[in-house]
């Protein structure tokens, strides 16, 4: 049985405010880190998505912008024993040029053409020593192409957000069985997301030249 949300958890504002300035394409997390964020309603997760190292894809709602732009901006020490650093409310014309930073780095920064693939047109990537396999190596990196133009709509839907085991290596932990060891669940009411593009992964077949294509479907 899921468990309620717990309120009480500590809010990890250094958290808030790194995903606040990634903007609307969201960034990834530690799901650990972030599920007091999300149990208080000023941030979203999407936990069907996790980059390569396990975290799961978040961004802020409007709650979770309002309360980084609030306050004074007095900044509030945080005595750690390996920083020194000072974190403090980030001003509006910060935030706003991570933004646009963001966005323009989805175009012509890119490794790979999302941005500028058509529907039913596609690109080839070859099987290297580096990346022998790349329809398994790039997974997280198509659905996160897909993640990122996708638009909220106005229908809430609640979710199951999970928190999982991590190790010393920052890795999730796996029980006997081969599972992910969940340390708790929590329900989250968030806005539902439309996909506006979706890219495909496909094996290249036998005989073919080994590697996968990316191909945009809708």
């Amino acid at each position: 049985m899921a468990k309620r949300p717990n309120t009480a958890v500590a809010l990890n504002m250094a958290a808030l405010a790194a995903i606040v300035a990634a903007g609307e394409a969201g960034t990834y997390a530690p799901a650990v880190e972030i599920s007091g964020l999300a149990a208080a309603g000023l941030v979203e997760i999407n936990p069907a998505m996790t980059d390569e190292n396990g975290n799961v894809a978040v961004r802020a709602t409007a709650a979770g912008i309002a309360k980084i732009a609030e306050g004074s901006g007095a900044a509030t020490p945080v005595a750690t024993a390996s920083t020194a650093f000072e974190i403090g409310d980030v001003p509006d014309d910060i935030l706003s040029a991570a933004s646009e930073k963001r966005r323009a780095g989805r175009s012509g920064g890119e490794k790979y053409p999302f941005d500028a693939l058509e529907v039913g047109k596609g690109f080839f990537v070859p099987a290297t020593e580096k990346m022998p396999e790349p329809a398994k190596s790039l997974a997280s990196t198509v659905s996160s192409a897909t993640a990122r133009y996708a638009e909220e709509t106005d229908e809430d839907e609640t979710v199951i957000v999970k928190t999982y085991a991590t190790g010393e290596d920052g890795k999730r932990v796996k029980d006997a069985e081969g599972h992910f060891v969940v340390e708790s669940e929590a329900e989250v009411t968030r806005k539902k997301m439309r996909n506006t593009r979706v890219f495909k992964l496909v094996p290249s077949k036998p005989g073919a030249a080994p590697g996968a294509w990316v191909v945009r479907t809708a």
